[in-house]
């Protein structure tokens, strides 16, 4: 689904005039707040991301993915070792003028730039050029403006939670419109989507499945204790 579609489907729902342009950037609006609503209803498996730094020399602070919300973890792919994300105390106390260079080991949390993208400090400063540092995030998916109506939604979320998007943007125009009926139908449609795509996260982990470890003889792993024999004496 093309994001322009989705536009469509949401004016549809609400009855409105789907060429007007007034009615088009106002249900992108509410597509946007959909989307907001839909990425804070849980940890989904399509918002998990991996993307990387290439260093340049002696250059200490790099900018992360336009999409990042929450880094993960750190790696210093080019020489095999996980970096730690530290606090700016820890930067602070081992690096008061932050000039040293070498092989990076800890990563800091700088903030976010004027662009509102988040910023990293690398510790030390690479020495050396086009290494490269992959770190894992969790994302959220940034507004779409008009030069988005031709972005198809599968780079956003998967097509079994696209409907989603629609149908809650139709509960906010409702809601505005002052047509609490419909207003009530599309949310209940919106949860319907939202229940299958929990059950798809939940999925996701594969034939792994969650549960308290019982008093099973056989178990295998957790915290299971055997007495060695001869170990123990009068």
């Amino acid at each position: 689904m093309l994001l322009s579609e989705a536009i469509t489907m949401t004016l549809r729902r609400t009855g409105l005039n789907t060429t007007n342009t007034s009615n088009k950037n106002q249900a992108r609006l509410y597509l946007n707040a959909a989307a907001n609503r839909i990425v804070g209803r849980a940890r989904w498996w399509f918002l998990y991301k991996t993307d990387t730094i290439t260093t340049t020399a002696s250059t200490r602070t790099y900018t992360l993915a336009a999409d990042v919300m929450t880094p993960h973890s750190f790696v210093d792919e080019t020489n095999g070792n996980l970096l730690p994300l530290k606090s700016w105390d820890y930067l602070a106390a081992v690096d008061p003028d932050r000039d040293e260079t070498g092989d990076v080991d800890t990563v800091t949390i700088e903030g976010i730039d004027s662009s509102g993208l988040t910023t990293v400090a690398l510790y030390p400063k690479h020495s050396t050029a086009s290494e490269t540092i992959r770190y894992h995030y969790y994302a959220y998916i940034p507004d779409w403006a008009i030069s988005n109506d031709s972005d198809n939604l599968d780079q956003y979320m998967p097509q079994i939670l696209q409907p989603a998007l629609y149908f809650a943007a139709a509960e906010l125009y409702c809601q505005e419109k002052g047509d609490s009926e419909a207003s009530s139908e599309n949310r209940g449609e919106y949860e319907s989507i939202i229940d299958i795509g929990l059950n798809q996260n939940l999925r996701m982990f594969g034939n792994r499945k969650f549960r308290r470890m019982g008093d099973e003889v056989d178990s295998a792993g957790g915290f299971d204790f055997y007495v060695t024999e001869g170990s123990l004496s009068a």
